[in-house]
């Protein structure tokens, strides 16, 4: 190898260390905006048990691929629609397939975001293969506006 090539395999080296560098950067800011957006505790017009049952019965039917009853339960205020939401779930099956089966829900949460608008439950659970930690924002509408699973 040239001494020339060197030189430009370790600067490309150094760009993607920059590069990615900056991105950890960006989910670090984004993360926390998102945290400062929400606090503790539910919001007046909903309670935890309410909002338990129905996060867990979400959680079941994305256990079960029923992307239907999933996205039928979605908010008006989410302007997607339900074919796209059914096909981005759809596109989530071997994730979650690799989670394995249900076993138990763990450890639960409660918040709301900063305006009151959204019940916030972040619920724990365990699966054949991994923990996993659903995150479910319902609006006062009943309807569910952001549903995801880590």
């Amino acid at each position: 190898m040239r001494k020339n090539q060197k030189i430009m395999i370790g600067g490309g080296i150094g760009i993607v260390l920059i590069l990615a560098c900056v991105a950890v950067a960006l989910f670090v800011t984004s993360g926390q905006q998102q945290a400062a957006q929400t606090k503790p505790g539910l919001p007046d017009w909903t309670d935890e048990a309410a909002v338990r049952k129905e996060a867990r019965a979400l959680i079941d039917e994305a256990n079960d691929h029923d992307w239907d009853a999933l996205a039928g339960k979605v908010s008006a205020t989410v302007k997607t629609s339900k074919s796209e939401l059914i096909k981005g779930f759809k596109n989530s099956e071997a994730t979650m397939d690799a989670f394995g089966a249900f076993k138990s829900y763990d450890d639960v949460a409660y918040y709301q975001s900063a305006s009151g608008d959204q019940a916030i439950i972040v619920q724990q659970a365990t699966h054949e293969n991994a923990k996993v930690q659903y995150s479910v924002a319902f609006e006062k509408d009943g309807g569910w506006s952001m549903f995801r699973f880590k």
